[in-house]
């Protein structure tokens, strides 16, 4: 699933050379998923527009931050479902009742997490468009 060779193993940092070895850290996760998750690519491409619409239909700071905050959620969800799926292609390539099941919820919470996107932006476009339809 992922290419190992890119990956280098950690080092420990202390004060802020941690912060810098974890910023660096987080950046490589995001290039793997990006280079190896198509479902993330695809949901960038998605749902990424729907954060500068977010300003345009929300009308007020906090109605924004509802809008946006569920698609960082997602992107959230899928990173936490790609570390599941590494971990369990990781443990063993056999296919076993447990490794499905856990795959299985971290698709599951992704679908959760682009339900949540729904129905915000459902309720948003409703509020702001919704009397000029009915």
């Amino acid at each position: 699933l992922f290419n190992l060779n890119s990956m280098a193993k950690p080092k420990t940092n202390d004060g802020i050379l941690h912060i810098f070895s974890a910023l660096r850290y987080s950046l490589q996760g995001l290039q793997a998923v990006w280079k190896n998750e198509q479902a993330f690519r695809l949901e960038v491409y998605f749902y990424g527009p729907l954060i500068p619409i977010a300003f345009f239909i929300g009308s007020t700071p906090t109605h924004i931050a509802l809008l946006i905050v569920p698609v960082l959620l997602l992107y959230l969800v899928e990173f936490i479902n790609s570390a599941i799926e590494a971990t369990i292609d990781r443990i063993s390539d056999d296919i076993h009742p447990l490794s499905r099941i856990a795959k299985d919820c971290g698709s599951a919470a992704v679908v959760i997490a682009q339900c949540i996107i729904a129905v915000l932006w459902i309720a948003a476009l409703y509020e702001k468009f919704g009397h000029a339809i009915g």
